[in-house]
């Protein structure tokens, strides 16, 4: 059996603006999944098997697969599942044939597969789960992909709101109905592009006072186009009284996980502890 896997992700900003062509920063996460595939009759169905066939159109291969999965990016929580599967079945179809594909290869070919999950995503999941670093993304053809260079680490926490979120396909659609319900959504827009700026600004930098204040900024723009949510707003309160800098929402919303930055990784697992006694399950990272 062939091998393959892909890296869960969370945006730290851009986050349903990266659709309209904005510019998202967004990071790789230690959560993955691993797929073993070998040749057989299919033992998936529904759309992650139409995304397999679209990916094997892309690459010329007519064969079916039986895909055992050996472990995980956990489902609709906003944390890249989707991307993180596709990605591992090229990877796995790439040493299964020789394909010899390089990064920047399987990112495109994966994303075949993000089309038919997803409709119009902007292909941010697929590179995260690709290149596992954090990257700056905007939408194209083909996109552009930097890796963020920056020489400080950040303390993030990653909680499930105990909510089931909108898919993505859902979450763009409620997006777009709200900008076009709004005249003034451009100047709206035009505070992203700032809040963009300086937030990679704060992360080369290491201000963590201030990212975790244009997180705040993100969210409360995410929150006016109506894809946040009750869980995620309460969270977001919750993690801010137990010292976390900045929070907000992450992925397409209405769901799913939040992140929130704090000052260091004891002030962080400390905060862990107590929201856990709250019913919320999540956990630590550093990027």
């Amino acid at each position: 059996m062939s091998k393959g896997f892909g890296y869960g992700k969370v945006i730290l900003f851009g986050e349903h603006f990266v659709v309209y062509g904005k510019k998202a920063i967004a990071t790789a996460i230690s959560l993955k999944t691993t797929i073993e595939i070998e040749e057989g009759p299919w033992n998936i169905s529904g759309e992650l098997k139409q995304a397999f066939l679209a990916v094997l159109e892309k690459l010329g291969i007519e064969k079916s697969f039986r895909i055992n999965v050996l472990e995980t990016v956990p489902i609709k929580k906003n944390l890249g599942s989707s991307a993180a599967i596709i990605v591992a079945f090229v990877r796995a179809l790439n040493e299964k044939y020789g394909l010899n594909l390089g990064e920047e290869e399987i990112n495109s070919v994966a994303f075949e597969g993000e089309k038919v999950m997803h409709g119009t995503p902007s292909g941010i999941d697929n590179s995260c789960a690709v290149y596992g670093k954090p990257i700056i993304f905007k939408k194209g053809n083909p996109p552009l992909i930097e890796k963020l260079e920056k020489s400080h680490s950040f303390d993030l926490l990653i909680i499930d709101s105990g909510y089931k979120s909108l898919t993505t396909k859902e979450a763009i659609s409620l997006f777009k109905k709200n900008k076009e319900s709004f005249s003034g959504a451009n100047h709206l827009f035009e505070a992203y592009d700032r809040i963009f700026e300086e937030a990679v600004n704060a992360l080369k930098s290491g201000d963590k006072e201030k990212l975790g204040l244009l997180m705040d900024f993100n969210n409360g723009l995410l929150n006016a186009f109506g894809v946040s949510s009750k869980g995620i707003e309460e969270l977001c309160f919750l993690t801010k009284s137990l010292g976390a800098l900045g929070a907000k929402l992450s992925g397409a919303g209405s769901g799913g996980n939040m992140i929130a930055l704090f000052k260091n990784k004891e002030e962080a697992l400390k905060a862990l502890n107590i929201i856990k006694k709250y019913g919320y399950d999540g956990f630590y990272v550093r990027i």
